[in-house]
């Protein structure tokens, strides 16, 4: 099992940076997610504590103003507190008629200005709703827009992995790609980066295909990229882990050595082809879109330089049989020319 080894090196030629401030920052965000009561148990609060969200937060946006890190750290933490509580790992995790129903307050919560409370104290639908209300004072209508019609594909994908724990199937590599790129949660994370340096990327210049095209890659890299790293928690706190190595696992027959080394092959390519599309696409980008893209490079490096180092996937419960692993791996070599997965292969044309 992967969970007795050192969990691979991968390569990512990507800088990394960090806000001076992250550590002030995860602090805040554990007290916001202690004042929103976003746990159910004293081993759940500790594990959300260590998730290191303002440190994620921190890289992703290093440049960026503190009080805006502040907002998105707190994002992160409701993200990692939800998933925890109510989906892969929670209450929820194999009953899709109930999660569907949270899920429809959610995306009441995050589409409308209103500030009452429309779903009782309930802790999770409150704390999105502060979100939203503190999201009104620094992003526009558009860009809020934006970030909720992310968050209903998000929740949408929650409810679609619910639906094959409850009757135990394992999606094929194709379908896994396609619901992937939203159900990691990055489609909402994305959707705020400009806003986190005070820019508005505009429409036109987000639904350009190559700017799509990068943005569902980095949702990709940084899922793959987390299964991986989280096999070892998946295993021992979930029951119907969805990764991508149970994937190739079960439909291609391979073992789970033979998965890893084709799952690294694949973001590998993945990241090449970003690569090449990214530097293209950086010419003569206005201050919004600019801002949007550098965001999509720190998230897929800042996701490898928090996961090695997190206690929420490299030391869960029990630790000693978790060693950490580094960056030091090297440049891949010639990539296929596309994947052979009809659900993302456009992103090669």
């Amino acid at each position: 099992m992967i969970a007795e080894r050192t969990v691979p090196a991968v390569w990512c030629p990507l800088p990394s940076a960090i806000h001076p401030s992250w550590q002030r920052i995860h602090e805040d965000a554990v007290d916001w997610m202690m004042r929103m009561r976003l746990y159910r148990s004293p081993a759940q609060l500790s594990r959300n504590a260590s998730s290191g969200a303002g440190e994620l937060a921190s890289r992703v946006a290093a440049d960026a103003d503190e009080e805006p890190i502040r907002l998105y750290a707190h994002f992160l933490i409701w993200l990692f507190s939800f998933d925890d509580e109510w989906c892969s790992e929670g209450r929820y995790g194999a009953s899709p008629e109930e999660l569907a129903v949270l899920a429809a307050r959610l995306l009441r919560v995050a589409e409308t200005p209103e500030p009452e409370r429309m779903f009782g104290d309930e802790p999770w639908t409150t704390a999105l709703r502060d979100i939203r209300s503190r999201l009104a004072c620094v992003a526009s209508d558009t860009q809020i827009a934006r970030w909720a019609h992310a968050m209903r594909m998000y929740l949408f994908g929650q409810v679609w992995e619910a639906g094959l724990r409850a009757k135990g199937l394992v999606p094929d590599l194709n379908d896994y790609m396609a619901m992937r790129i939203h159900s990691g949660g990055l489609g909402p994370c994305a959707a705020l980066l400009d806003v986190l340096h005070g820019q508005e990327a505009t429409p036109a210049e987000l639904h350009r295909p190559e700017v799509k095209a990068l943005t569902e890659m980095m949702s990709i890299m940084v899922g793959v990229d987390n299964d991986i790293i989280s096999q070892h928690k998946e295993s021992r706190r979930s029951t119907q882990p969805l990764r991508l190595l149970n994937v190739l696992t079960h439909h291609h027959q391979l073992s789970q050595d033979e998965a890893v080394e084709e799952v690294i092959a694949l973001r590998d390519q993945v990241l090449t082809r970003y690569l090449v599309l990214r530097r293209d696409t950086d010419q003569d980008a206005a201050p919004g879109l600019a801002a949007y893209l550098t965001g999509l490079d720190r998230w897929i490096r800042a996701n490898l330089d928090w996961s090695y180092t997190c206690a929420r996937y490299i030391h869960p419960e029990d630790p000693v049989t978790m060693p950490c692993a580094t960056l030091a791996a090297p440049r891949p070599g010639p990539a296929r020319e596309r994947l052979c997965v009809p659900s993302i292969s456009w992103w090669w044309t």
